[in-house]
């Protein structure tokens, strides 16, 4: 915020095991974006996934609260040397968002899945989830492989404006592709949604807010 931008964030708990542990983390523009619940991490009883997904609602700073696009963004980081078995898991835990959230029609699940969407497996059984990224698209900053995506219910997010791509930092940033691995061995990835609410018909008299 050196710049005078108000860039704010929120953090989940550290997860992992006794040898490693992580943070997930949003970051959010509060000139733009109100956070509107912090959450927290989504249950994992039977501890399937090694690092429980991240939730937080947010809306959008709109002229007319009320016209506001609210969603919720579910941040994930996909175990490596696990990835089908969670991924699998992955398509319950979308499950698990529409019986919680019955009035939040937009859910955005967007991070690492350590693998290109065409082996998202049980996560294609839900036949309206669309990738921002296709197949292909590489987003690790050698260039070699498709492992960070945003996902989100394409007939229900109507607000995805179809826009969506991958940030170059080495040349945004004149950097050498060794200066930019030590920022990360990934690159960051981008969706952009328009600033409005766009519900469907069938969600338009439905309560909004949270309900998990």
């Amino acid at each position: 915020n050196a710049n005078g931008s108000r860039y704010d964030y929120v953090l989940s708990p550290l997860m992992g095991s006794d040898s490693y542990t992580e943070q997930l983390g949003i970051l959010y523009d509060t000139a733009r974006i109100e956070l509107v619940d912090a959450g927290g991490t989504i249950p994992d009883p039977n501890n399937l996934l090694f690092r429980e997904p991240m939730l937080s609602l947010f809306r959008t700073r709109a002229a007319n609260p009320s016209e506001a696009f609210s969603f919720a963004l579910v941040n994930v980081h996909i175990d490596p040397d696990r990835t089908r078995a969670e991924l699998d898991v992955m398509s319950e835990v979308w499950q698990w968002l529409r019986a919680a959230m019955p009035g939040e029609d937009d859910v955005i699940v967007l991070g690492d899945f350590n693998e290109p969407p065409y082996r998202y497996g049980n996560l294609w059984q839900i036949a309206t989830l669309r990738a921002a990224l296709p197949d292909g698209v590489a987003t690790n900053t050698l260039r070699t492989q498709a492992y960070d995506n945003i996902l989100f219910d394409g007939q229900r997010t109507r607000e995805y404006t179809g826009q969506s791509g991958v940030m170059d930092i080495e040349q945004a940033y004149g950097l050498t592709r060794d200066e930019a691995r030590a920022v990360s061995d990934h690159l960051p990835v981008w969706a952009s949604f328009s600033a409005g609410e766009s519900l469907p018909p069938q969600y338009a008299n439905q309560p909004t807010g949270k309900s998990w």
